[in-house]
Formats: C-alpha cells, sequence, structure tokens
C-alpha cells in the first residue's frame, strides 16, 4: 500500500486514476491522497486495501485465509433472509466449510 500512497502523493504521475495490476481496478490519486490525511476513506479505498490483504494471504500458505465483501453485504444481509443473501453474495462452498 506504502507504494499507491508514494505514487498518489508524486506530482509526476500519469492520469488520474493509479491501476491496481493484482486486480485490474482503478483508483482515483484523489482518493489515495486521504491515506495521508486525517479523513474519512471512501469504500474504493477500504475495499482495495482489503482485497490486497485477501491477495496475501492466498498466496501465502503461513497468512490466516480472509474473505472480503464489499460495503453493501451487511445491508444486504441485515435485510434479506440469510439464505438470499447467502445467494447473492456467497460462494456456496465459503459458506459450506463454516
Amino acid at each position: 500500500m506504502d507504494h499507491f500512497i508514494t505514487i498518489a502523493s508524486s506530482s509526476t504521475g500519469n492520469g488520474a486514476e493509479v491501476e491496481i495490476p493484482e486486480f485490474s481496478d482503478k483508483i482515483r490519486r484523489k482518493q489515495l491522497r486521504r491515506l495521508t490525511e486525517s479523513r474519512w476513506l471512501p469504500d474504493d479505498i477500504i475495499l482495495c486495501h482489503l482485497q490486497l490483504v485477501q491477495h496475501r494471504s492466498l498466496n501465502n500458505p503461513d497468512y490466516p485465509k480472509t474473505c472480503v465483501f464489499d460495503s453493501s453485504f451487511y445491508k444486504e444481509l441485515a435485510t434479506q433472509r440469510y439464505e438470499e443473501a447467502k445467494r447473492d453474495y456467497i460462494a456456496q462452498e465459503l459458506l459450506a466449510k463454516k
């Protein structure tokens, strides 16, 4: 993540977005700059960091296993029945293991 903060802080970076190769996602420099400030973070930045954590855990057997959901997951889980949320958001095998 430090690498992305450096890119975002750089005034010489290309364009308004930073590409994250592991996920083929793009994050706006403006959002990344919030990491250096004391401000609330947008969902995109939080999800990006969680995806980096998950990516690391999948590629290193010494790290704990993780599963990442976007911010709408809890809302859907709270407003739908469990089975509907399970069908809509979670792979069957993931919950079957619990």
